[in-house]
């Protein structure tokens, strides 16, 4: 059974909650030179990142600007209302609602040089496994992929 957190809960305990736990962390970089080099270029870029490792990789991109696509559902409602306060932009659709919305969204703001990220597992799963939309979006701008991973110990 699931049990619904209020959103008031939410914002007082999860920010806060979120900082405690990413300040303890210790991030070691591997292999960056290539988004180093898109950061760069004029080139325009996706974020491919599996739902397992949001949490993490949306500590360590805060503040630069990124757009997220984020499920309309509860729980990405919570999770857009911290990513805005971190410093995202946000582009509301998932898989099963709003989904081409948030294709469009992407796109334009692909054109516009604005890097997106995409988890295309989703919660609901199948896990590690792509849908279409990430490849579309790319496809329409000339976009590189490119897949990030964060595993915390």
């Amino acid at each position: 059974m699931i049990i619904p957190v209020p959103a008031s809960l939410v914002r007082v305990v999860g920010g806060p909650l979120v900082r405690a736990l990413a300040g303890s962390w210790r991030v070691r970089l591997h292999h960056a030179a290539h988004w180093h080099s898109l950061q760069r270029s004029d080139t325009p870029y996706i974020f491919l990142l599996w739902h397992e490792a949001l949490l993490p990789l949306l500590w360590q991109h805060r503040g630069q600007g990124i757009a997220i696509v984020v499920s309309e559902a509860r729980e990405g409602r919570y999770l857009g209302e911290f990513a805005t306060r971190i410093g995202y932009r946000l582009l509301p659709g998932s898989s099963t609602r709003g989904g081409l919305s948030a294709l469009r969204g992407a796109v334009r703001l692909l054109h516009d040089r604005v890097p997106v990220a995409f988890t295309p597992d989703g919660p609901r799963g199948p896990r590690r496994e792509v849908k279409p939309g990430i490849v579309r979006a790319a496809q329409r701008v000339g976009a590189q992929i490119l897949p990030l991973h964060a595993e915390v110990d």
